[in-house]
């Protein structure tokens, strides 16, 4: 199976993150104090010009797009994107050489999301001044040095988006090939009789699974990317890599969930996840003509996408997010509840859940071994792999 390291992918990584950071650094000090007098001059400015929309961006409780239910919503997606992205995870655990690496990571990774984002408040409201609107605000830090003439300021934004860019890509197909070959391909290709072009059958699945990542994305941009902004499309990605947050923190800390609770859990999440946020975005692009999202299915009002089962008062989000999570996190306590664990998921959850406790997990396994004592024959055995088979005795020949 597929899951060596990628010592030179994960450098390429490290590259551009640095890349990205110094561009976006750049164009962050250049907006803040080239074309504005500081971070105050931008929001005094913000406020004489629209104090409405100023007091609507930096304060919370609003019934719009700064409530606290949204607030929480781009909290936890935040959070499940970091944690449980194919990506992000191919990084974590896959990639990761040494445990010490954690305890860098724990204060470094923090540290370099502060500084990313140190100037996204300065560069959106400069974008709003500089522009006169908040239209088409993914591209404020190429925007804004082309229109104030600074080609080199742009070219740098340029660079460091590309890069950005390549980077997700390129650990995005990798990681989900992968997938794609130990768990799809895998378990098909050990049951047949084994074949001489097997090898290369299994490195050309893969390389047709990373083209068809590359692919899929780039039809779903040609699809919605007029319709959405890039960071609308980044959170329907982000709301699909939550539906791993229940049984992953399961797994970690309850030890009466199992496969079954687990996987029909995720099933009934996504199916919730593609009918309340991927059909809404093909319909609102023109690419699906349908009348659901007034009407809803059949005619049945109740199920219209975005106001599932008569819930309103939310935005698409955070109604996408309670109705899959509460299908999901449901299924999963209910059936794991009331289905039982097979051997191999008892012990799974004894090897993850008391892993901090090696005494408990020590007499837990002596008392499963001592349990099942070994027969004479299988001792024999045993023994025999290390000594070698007895040997017939020679008799002397008598005359």
């Amino acid at each position: 199976m597929s899951s060596e390291r990628h010592e030179g992918m994960v450098a390429a990584i490290a590259v551009e993150s640095i890349v990205k950071l110094v561009a976006f650094l750049t164009v962050g000090i250049f907006v803040t104090y080239f074309l504005f007098d500081g971070i105050g001059d931008i929001f005094q400015r913000m406020y004489m010009k629209d104090p409405v929309l100023t007091e609507h961006l930096i304060t919370l409780g609003d019934e719009q797009e700064t409530s606290y239910t949204t607030l929480f919503t781009m909290l936890y997606l935040s959070m499940g994107a970091i944690m449980f992205l194919p990506r992000q995870f191919q990084i974590m655990a896959i990639e990761n050489s040494s445990e010490k690496h954690i305890t860098k990571a724990m204060w470094l990774f923090p540290f370099y999301m502060f500084l990313i984002n140190i100037f996204v408040m300065p560069i959106a409201m400069g974008g709003i001044l500089i522009t006169g609107s908040n239209l088409n605000s993914d591209y404020f830090v190429l925007t804004i040095p082309l229109q104030t003439g600074n080609q080199w300021i742009a070219l740098i934004a340029y660079i460091g988006g590309f890069s950005a860019a390549a980077g997700m890509v390129m650990v995005e197909s990798i990681t989900i090939s992968t997938m794609l070959l130990n768990h799809v391909i895998m378990p098909i290709v050990i049951r047949l009789k084994p074949r001489t072009w097997f090898p290369e059958l299994l490195i050309n699945t893969k390389r047709g699974g990373i083209f068809l990542v590359v692919f899929l994305g780039y039809f779903y941009q040609n699809i919605v990317g007029e319709t959405y902004m890039l960071v609308t499309m980044g959170l329907i990605s982000f709301a699909a890599a939550a539906q791993f947050a229940p049984a992953v923190l399961g797994g970690l800390y309850w030890h009466r969930g199992n496969k079954v609770g687990a996987l029909t859990g995720m099933f009934l999440g996504f199916i919730v996840w593609f009918y309340t946020l991927l059909v809404p975005s093909f319909i609102r692009s023109g690419w699906w003509n349908s009348d659901i999202m007034t009407n809803g299915p059949f005619g049945l009002r109740f199920l219209r996408p975005t106001e599932l089962f008569g819930l309103t008062g939310f935005d698409m989000w955070s109604h996408a997010l309670f109705w899959s999570l509460f299908f999901n996190l449901g299924t999963y306590l209910i059936l794991s509840i009331l289905t039982d664990q097979d051997e191999k998921e008892q012990e799974q959850a004894r090897r993850f859940i008391d892993v901090l406790s090696p005494e408990r997990g020590k007499a837990r396994w002596e008392t499963k071994r001592l349990s099942k004592p070994v027969t004479i024959l299988q001792f024999v055995n045993l023994m025999a792999k290390f000594i070698g088979e007895a040997r017939p005795m020679l008799q002397s020949a008598t005359t």
